[in-house]
């Protein structure tokens, strides 16, 4: 039967999503008994004592491998997902390695579907790759946290150079208060970044905390630095370079959030470089 490109198949993928889990997680399924191997296999490969860094770049290259042999899997379950009038995208670009020019997958039945299914299982010991991939810029980026989590909020709001109209706003005797809650807001948004683990929901965090700070009157772009340096302070959030490089990897992302997480590397980069207390 021929199927056209609906609404009611657009809902209806929710409810597929809901069999391929069903079917990963049942050991007597043909699918199960292959996603429980390929965990297996790549837990074993890529993770405990012999995990380094140099193997991040063949884990990557695997991961885009298996999602791709799983899509083919799906399609012919399910031949209708992949429409010839979907935009196509490659399922990750890496920093340490490209991706294989024949890894593509349709945006809808690929990132959307297997993602959250095939990262679930795996990302423990993928995340743990980039950590050790990062160990340098991480360390240094945490003895930063360290030391500016040590101000209070006017002394961080002037090291950082928010302008003095705002500072006045934070600090002075006409203060509401309404920036820094905007402010503690998006930073409490972040600290949920330990409960995820696809590339969709990293993407959409950041972005939420990065639009929370739209909420802040007179913010410009020049603004925008400074204050995402604040949030990142405040959410002490562990491990940033080796989340933005998973992100960078193999989020699917438009031409906006490059700028979102440009800007959060450059805060990145910024709190690095905080390698001795501020008198």
């Amino acid at each position: 039967i021929e199927m056209n490109k609906t609404d009611e198949e657009f809902d209806s993928k929710g409810a597929i999503q809901k069999y391929i889990d069903k079917a990963f997680n049942t050991s007597t399924h043909p699918l199960g008994i292959l996603m429980n191997n390929l965990e297996s296999v790549f837990r074993d490969s890529y993770g405990g004592i012999g995990a380094n860094q140099f193997l991040l770049v063949h884990a990557i290259s695997e991961i885009q491998y298996i999602i791709k042999r799983l899509h083919g899997i799906i399609r012919i379950l399910f031949p209708f997902l992949d429409g010839e009038d979907l935009e196509i995208t490659n399922v990750g670009f890496s920093r340490v390695g490209m991706a294989d020019p024949d890894d593509y997958l349709c945006i809808d039945s690929g990132y959307e579907l297997l993602h959250p299914l095939v990262f679930l299982r795996i990302f423990p010991t993928l995340i743990m790759l980039y950590i050790l991939h990062h160990a340098e810029g991480d360390r240094q980026y945490g003895r930063g946290i360290e030391i500016l989590s040590q101000m209070d909020n006017e002394r961080l709001v002037h090291f950082i150079h928010l302008p003095k109209e705002i500072c006045r706003k934070l600090s002075g005797p006409n203060s509401d208060g309404s920036i820094i809650k905007d402010l503690d807001e998006a930073a409490r948004i972040l600290q949920k970044i330990n409960t995820l683990y696809t590339p969709g929901e990293f993407l959409e965090l950041f972005k939420s905390a990065f639009q929370q700070l739209s909420c802040i009157e007179q913010l410009t772009g020049d603004l925008l630095l400074p204050s995402v340096v604040y949030i990142v302070v405040r959410a002490n959030v562990s491990h940033l370079g080796a989340y933005l490089h998973f992100l960078t990897d193999f989020a699917h992302t438009q031409p906006e959030d490059e700028y979102t997480l440009v800007t959060y590397e450059a805060a990145y980069n910024f709190i690095r470089k905080q390698d001795s207390p501020v008198s």
